[in-house]
């Protein structure tokens, strides 16, 4: 049977496929998305999505000088999130993860 032979064809062609430049890099959550979602209806599935996002965030960056007290809630991380965003219009264009990260930074910076 061919087919370890296909699947080795198959795998030096998708490593010889040129990688995307960086600028055809998209991201999928972006400021004006992310605040679309946040400021959707209290129970609404896109907020949920909006909390989830931040918290994900939050975890993938817990140790870069973002110092979170044990006893802050998840809503108030999201609320800091939708602040930032509605004071920092300038940031929507930004990735959603950076702005999450800068917004909880500025919230919550380590003081040593």
């Amino acid at each position: 049977m061919h087919t370890p032979r296909v699947f080795a064809l198959l795998l030096v062609t998708a490593a010889m496929q040129p990688a995307p430049a960086a600028e055809e890099v998209t991201t999928l959550m972006d400021g004006h998305k992310l605040r679309t979602f946040m400021n959707a209806g209290a129970k609404s599935a896109n907020r949920q999505i909006a909390l989830g996002y931040v918290i994900g965030v939050r975890d993938s960056y817990s140790s870069a000088k973002i110092c979170i007290d044990s006893k802050v809630q998840t809503e108030q991380l999201f609320e800091v999130v939708k602040r930032y965003l509605d004071e920092t219009p300038q940031a929507l264009h930004k990735p959603g993860d950076q702005i999450v990260r800068d917004a909880l930074y500025k919230a919550f910076p380590c003081l040593n």
